[in-house]
């Protein structure tokens, strides 16, 4: 009788959260709302000087430009500034995470400061992989965060990509294919 090889592929992860991958997460989900506020900002501005120009009254226009760019702009980079100070307080200086995704586990273990968890691969909502960072949703209001920079290889990348495309199948939206190198990850 032949022996079955069982393939138990693990990947663990100790990641230390940091302020700028919180808000370069927050700021990746919260672009269509700044690119749309950017986008009715010029819209207003547009109608504006096309009224000033109807009314040919460009010089009044021409002063009064700091007011009608400047005070929607400003709220804009309020909002960005807004979004760096909610990330600064949601994490002290330093957040230790350590991650266990095993291929053959039913979810992921998960270690924040002195507590344990169990996640099962069925809570997960999805998982999206962008440039710098994996994003786990687990629900419309919590996620867990990934940072790149935790695999110590880049093999581990890849048994990552394949577990999470075993066991979350459409919902998983990552960027490199089985196919593709290793090194393509780096």
């Amino acid at each position: 009788m032949p022996v079955q090889q069982i393939n138990n592929r693990t990947v663990h992860l100790d990641v230390e959260l940091e302020v700028r991958d919180l808000f370069r997460a927050s700021l990746d989900i919260a672009k269509y709302r700044l690119l749309a506020a950017v986008a009715i900002v010029a819209v207003l501005f547009a109608g504006l000087a096309y009224f000033f120009s109807i009314i040919d009254e460009q010089k009044i226009g021409l002063e009064l430009f700091p007011l009608f760019i400047g005070c929607p702009l400003m709220a804009i980079v309020g909002q960005v500034l807004r979004l760096r100070v909610a990330c600064k307080k949601s994490l002290s200086d330093k957040t230790t995470v350590q991650y266990m995704f095993q291929e053959q586990s039913d979810g992921y273990d998960l270690n924040w400061g002195n507590s344990f968890a169990h996640v099962s691969w069925e809570s997960v909502l999805k998982i999206v992989e962008k440039p710098h960072y994996f994003r786990m949703d687990l629900d419309k209001v919590s996620a867990a965060l990934i940072p790149k920079r935790a695999f110590h290889q880049a093999s581990d990348v890849v048994v990552f990509r394949d577990i999470v495309r075993t066991r979350l199948k459409h919902k998983a939206r990552l960027f490199a294919e089985p196919s593709e190198s290793i090194t393509a990850v780096y």
